[in-house]
């Protein structure tokens, strides 16, 4: 439940465009999701699962983040609504929650967020910051990331860099470690709630 199972959409022939000369590997325990559209169209929507983390905000994307509670479908700014082909897509993708989510009590909510509202900080929040990870970590927990040009991925590195002014957050990698770490001190990390002063 801490972690959301994230799928991305794009259109086809952009992801085939990009990933054509490159066999790339799963790179998240989640599956890729097929979905057919509807009974009279036969034409299946793909949606593939990738890591839960802030460089899966590509611009010309829409992900599909299940976080049991909530589900939050996310539409990057390059995204054209009116086209059939997104909206196609936003059809299976709304199959596709309803099939995922029927049997859940409390039923969860279901929030449409665009790129730049405030409202998508409810998806940002619960991704892993991995914008700050140097690049060679970064391609090896999300390979995709290796077919996006220099200044594509600078664009999305600096997606998540509003929150951080003074250059001094850690990255996932850092914290991770950090807390991890065998020589951690409590006095660095802080203490837990099962720890007191109070005897």
């Amino acid at each position: 439940m801490m972690g959301p199972q994230l799928w991305r959409w794009r259109e086809e022939k952009i992801e085939n465009d990009l990933f054509s000369s490159r066999q790339h590997e799963q790179s998240t325990i989640n599956k890729d999701i097929e979905i057919a559209n509807d009974e009279l169209f036969s034409k299946k929507i793909h949606f593939k699962a990738i890591p839960a983390e802030t460089l899966a905000l590509w611009d010309d994307v829409i992900l599909i983040a299940d976080l049991y509670d909530n589900i939050l479908i996310w539409h990057g700014h390059g995204v054209d609504n009116e086209k059939e082909s997104v909206q196609l897509a936003m059809n299976a993708m709304k199959r596709l929650v309803a099939d995922q989510s029927k049997h859940r009590f409390p039923a969860p909510e279901i929030h449409y967020l665009r790129e730049g509202e405030s409202m998508s900080r409810k998806l940002t929040s619960r991704l892993a910051p991995s914008h700050k990870d140097p690049l060679e970590q970064q391609v090896a927990l999300c390979a995709d990331l290796a077919v996006l040009s220099s200044q594509q991925l600078e664009s999305v590195r600096n997606k998540c860099r509003y929150s951080d002014t003074t250059g001094d957050d850690a990255s996932f990698r850092q914290w991770f470690w950090k807390v991890a770490s065998a020589s951690a001190k409590v006095s660095e990390v802080g203490r837990t709630l099962c720890e007191s002063d109070y005897s």
